[in-house]
């Protein structure tokens, strides 16, 4: 499966974006993708995801965290009950900026469960929770030629998203 990828640019710190990508217990409250993640953002730790694809049933994954570096990095992996059916990589890069951050955020997934229809369900709910994340961090930039929040869903297309 190609990775999905997005690059959000936020008028906001390092601190501010780590508080919301590793508050899990908020995460119902804005992540389309994975409203429940049960467990802490250490290094190592055993993680309890629940992927949300659009217009499909939960999928629940056992997952570990394979990288947390505060306000810089965030990444677990994670599979479903069955071997081989589904596995997923998810993480958040945070570059401060004298501006704000840069966010990269990714996905991607593999195994037979990962078909087309998945990856398009998986597709939207992460287009859409890279705007909440924006939205709730409160700092949503103003838009501009020289700086657009770029969602890349791959390498030969992409969206520019505007607030507003």
């Amino acid at each position: 499966m190609t990775p999905i990828n997005a690059t959000l640019v936020i008028r906001a710190s390092a601190d501010s974006v780590w508080a919301s990508i590793t508050h899990f217990a908020k995460y119902a409250e804005w992540n389309r993708l994975t409203p429940t993640i049960d467990g802490a953002a250490q290094l190592n730790a055993r993680l309890g995801v629940t992927l949300a694809p659009t217009g499909h049933r939960p999928i629940a994954l056992k997952a570990r965290v394979l990288v947390a570096a505060r306000n810089r990095e965030l990444r677990w992996c994670g599979t479903g009950w069955m071997p081989r059916s589904l596995k997923v990589e998810h993480g958040f890069r945070i570059e401060q900026r004298a501006d704000g951050c840069r966010v990269y955020h990714s996905l991607s997934c593999t195994g037979w469960r990962a078909n087309e229809r998945l990856i398009e369900a998986l597709r939207q709910a992460f287009e859409a929770t890279n705007m909440a994340l924006v939205a709730r961090i409160g700092a949503a930039p103003e838009p501009s030629p020289s700086v657009p929040i770029v969602l890349a869903a791959d390498a030969a297309a992409s969206l520019v998203m505007t607030s507003g």
